[in-house]
């Protein structure tokens, strides 16, 4: 496991550490005792930090917590490295991609899941973000470790299901990254009652009406912005047909 957590034995284990609570203490015991250990590199990045989060995205469940963190290891074991051609791949579609900050510092990741027709637009946005998370969060500097999520979708009728993948997504492999997410162009006039009422249980869910514009900027200010969402910049994929933009209104593609 991470450093200053634990090892195959949990020989490593900090018990004084101030901040360290007892469910932290005991998740990390049952995860040391695994016989046969998990030798994988994956199982690194498990730093005190880490299950901490896991506890709190179960309620500090240590049953829970302890499946969570085992289903999140073999998830890994079985999927990454993401590679830099998948990467590649998604940002084609331009469905998403990261663009700037939000007033707070956080990453801002924008959304589009009705910009193009591809395999299951689900797939690629957790492809995406395993890849953010894994490659291009750990590079940058200066920003929170939280994301924003910018979700557009282009005055169709909101795709519930679109929203809950990615929240499981989240949940089950990078608990509590999430700031804020933003929607906006959805149309929920014909929403079901059963997808308003699970929308209605994911936390920092905003859903802005036509009036978006004018309230988007609260939380991402205007230099910050794609000037289609009332801002002051716009993006380009690089190596595209339409050329390179003027340096001073563009964000360049991480």
């Amino acid at each position: 496991m991470g450093n200053n957590c634990c090892s195959s034995r949990g020989n490593n284990i900090k018990t004084s550490q101030i901040g360290i609570s007892e469910p932290e203490i005991t998740l990390v015991l049952r995860l040391s005792r695994i016989d046969p250990p998990i030798t994988h590199p994956c199982v690194e990045r498990y730093d005190w930090r880490e299950i901490s989060q896991f506890l709190k995205a179960n309620n500090y469940n240590v049953d829970a917590a302890f499946e969570s963190i085992l289903d999140d290891i073999n998830w890994r074991i079985d999927n990454l490295p993401i590679t830099k051609e998948q990467h590649s791949d998604i940002l084609i579609t331009r469905e998403i991609f990261v663009f700037r900050h939000d007033v707070k510092n956080h990453p801002v990741i924008v959304i589009r899941p009705f910009y193009s027709d591809t395999q299951p637009m689900s797939l690629n946005f957790c492809l995406y973000l395993t890849y953010f998370f894994e490659n291009i969060q750990p590079s940058l500097k200066g920003f929170k470790r939280k994301i924003t999520l910018l979700i557009d979708f282009n005055n169709n009728l909101l795709n519930e299901n679109a929203i809950s993948v990615i929240w499981g997504f989240m949940k089950e492999h990078y608990p509590n990254r999430i700031f804020q997410i933003l929607v906006i162009q959805a149309s929920i006039v014909r929403l079901p009652e059963e997808s308003r009422a699970i929308l209605r249980k994911i936390p920092t869910l905003s859903i802005f009406d036509s009036n978006f514009k004018a309230n988007i900027i609260k939380f991402i200010d205007p230099e910050n912005l794609m000037e289609e969402y009332g801002g002051l910049r716009q993006y380009y994929f690089k190596g595209n047909d339409d050329g390179v933009l003027p340096q001073k209104n563009i964000s360049n593609q991480i």
